[in-house]
């Protein structure tokens, strides 16, 4: 009888290991610049950042830029030294999880290890570049400029002041915890 619980357990763990497998090859390609002449890789510590995400939440993320060459970042607006661009291989993803805001998003891209933290009108930044000047910045839309977190050391104490100060949108839900339906149970996302 455990001779055949062996088995089937090994079954499982190699099924397990092949999705694992295939979802890492998933976010390597929608990591990958959309220019058809470009070729650079994305950091593997960013795809195991975005797999704990996945973790964490239980859902998938959606990576909406990744790796940028230097031509195709420019014609978007990026900043020209963006970690979005390969040097020699890129260190940033811009994401979204669907039916998770990105304020939430925010906190559980920090949680699961991202470095530099930026929440944008429609997906949330993440990078695992030492914070340079800033570690958290928030665009309320994107004809706004960029507010820097500068000395502010949690993210939570960012929006805080964001808040008070009158810089979030009204719909910034400041609650930093959600329920994970995969999980049925209700995750708070500070520590």
């Amino acid at each position: 009888m455990s001779r055949i619980f062996g088995i089937i357990l090994s079954k499982l763990m190699r099924e397990k290991r092949s999705k694992s497998m295939n979802r890492r090859e998933e976010l390597r390609k929608m990591a990958r610049c959309p220019c058809p002449l470009c070729r650079g890789e994305i950091e593997e510590q960013v795809i195991n950042v975005v797999m704990e995400l996945e973790r964490q939440t239980g859902e998938e993320a959606r990576i909406t830029s990744g790796n940028r060459c230097e031509e195709y970042n420019k014609k978007i607006g990026g900043y020209s030294d963006s970690p979005h661009i390969p040097k020699p291989k890129g260190k940033a993803v811009d994401m979204q999880i669907k039916g998770i805001n990105n304020i939430k998003l925010a906190y559980a891209a920090e949680r699961a290890g991202f470095k530099r933290i930026g929440i944008y009108p429609n997906h949330v930044h993440g990078d695992i570049v030492d914070p340079r000047p800033s570690k958290y910045w928030y665009l309320k839309s994107y004809q706004s400029t960029a507010v820097y977190s500068k000395g502010i050391k949690t993210l939570k104490e960012f929006l805080n002041k964001l808040k008070k100060e009158g810089g979030l949108n009204q719909n910034d839900d400041l609650d930093n915890t959600f329920i994970n339906n995969n999980r049925s149970n209700i995750i708070s996302l500070f520590q």
